[in-house]
């Protein structure tokens, strides 16, 4: 199963792999991320940056391309009509090593077929979905770690947001 912000983006059995650029002073970090169902019905291509302003506190801004259900793949495409791709930013902000928790802020800034509503005179506006995330790490020990965590999403422009769809 794979989940993104607490919802599930495909129930089955998945596969996913990333590479990565990290510079030299390990501030900017760039890369690829893809994924799919062995059943062949989710399909993922995302692209991403993340710069570490401190040790605690970083932003990404991610290009997320599922294209599950789409027929024609144009990873550069941000048509919010008719394109699955969608851009957010992330702030990500630890409190610190001895207190491990973690507030994360994710907006949608444009794309995605459905993070907008359409209004009764057939235009529609952007709803700029949020994400909110507080997390605290109770174990952690090389590439083990134990995290409770507690999250949603919501819009300031409409009523609806991206996990509604």
């Amino acid at each position: 199963m794979h989940l993104w912000h607490g919802s599930v983006v495909t129930p089955g059995a998945m596969m996913a792999s990333s590479i990565e650029y990290t510079s030299s002073n390990e501030k900017l970090i760039a890369g690829l991320w893809g994924g799919a169902s062995f059943n062949g019905q989710y399909k993922e291509f995302s692209y991403y940056t993340t710069y570490h302003f401190t040790r605690n506190f970083d932003i990404s801004l991610i290009s997320h391309n599922n294209y599950s259900n789409s027929e024609e793949v144009n990873i550069f495409s941000y048509d919010k009509h008719t394109s699955p791709n969608f851009v957010d930013i992330v702030f990500q902000y630890t409190v610190s090593d001895q207190l491990p928790l973690k507030l994360c802020w994710s907006t949608i800034l444009f794309g995605n077929g459905g993070d907008f509503k359409v209004n009764k005179d057939n235009t529609d506006t952007n709803s700029y979905s949020n994400y909110v995330e507080l997390s605290y790490t109770f174990f952690s020990e090389k590439e083990t770690s134990l995290k409770l965590f507690a999250g949603g999403a919501f819009s300031f422009v409409t009523e609806k947001n991206v996990l509604q769809q």
